[in-house]
């Protein structure tokens, strides 16, 4: 693979964190790059590693989730060096962006993990963030690894209605009717 392949990756990775105010995933990112067809995934990890070794790029790691930010110096690299990425590539970013973004930022925001424990079951760790902030996480004891992935599954899907149950019923006052 040529340094010029690589490098247009790179931008293009930039560009994609460039267009939002959030961290994106590995997944995130990975899924815009192989679903057109523009990298593999090893040549995407590639990218990804040496972009956060020449500090281009933050990684945090939470539930086994790393999720990537563009770094000043990443920015500047982009500003110099974008007008490299093909015009093509930056309209079909840009839609994808405009379609996606909401989806994106809710992806981004919910976490969910599970692992086994020392007493045969599983702990299973749920998180929402918003904006770097850790707004709610829970761990949550299952008895299988069925029960363990329907947790998960459910908090992704029902996360905003948890969130709104536990705010009302632990900060909103009762009223003593």
């Amino acid at each position: 693979m040529s340094s010029e392949t690589f490098t247009l990756y790179k931008l293009i990775i930039c560009k994609m964190l460039n267009r939002v105010n959030f961290a994106l995933s590995n997944a995130q990112i990975c899924d815009y790059l192989l679903d057109r067809g523009y990298a593999s995934y090893f040549d995407v990890q590639q990218s990804l590693n040496e972009m956060v070794e020449e500090e281009l790029l933050t990684v945090q790691t939470r539930l086994n989730t790393s999720s990537y930010e563009l770094t000043p110096l990443g920015r500047e690299s982009l500003e110099y060096f974008g007008n490299q990425i093909p015009d093509v590539i930056v309209r079909d970013l840009d839609e994808y962006m405009r379609v996606n973004r909401y989806h994106l930022r809710e992806t981004a925001s919910v976490r969910t993990d599970y692992t086994k424990d020392a007493a045969g079951g599983y702990r299973v760790t749920v998180q929402l963030i918003e904006q770097d902030a850790l707004l709610l996480e829970m761990k949550l004891h299952a008895d299988t690894e069925d029960e363990a992935t329907h947790v998960a599954d459910r908090f992704k899907r029902y996360h905003k209605e948890v969130y709104d149950y536990l705010y009302e019923v632990l900060f909103i006052p009762e009223s003593n009717s």
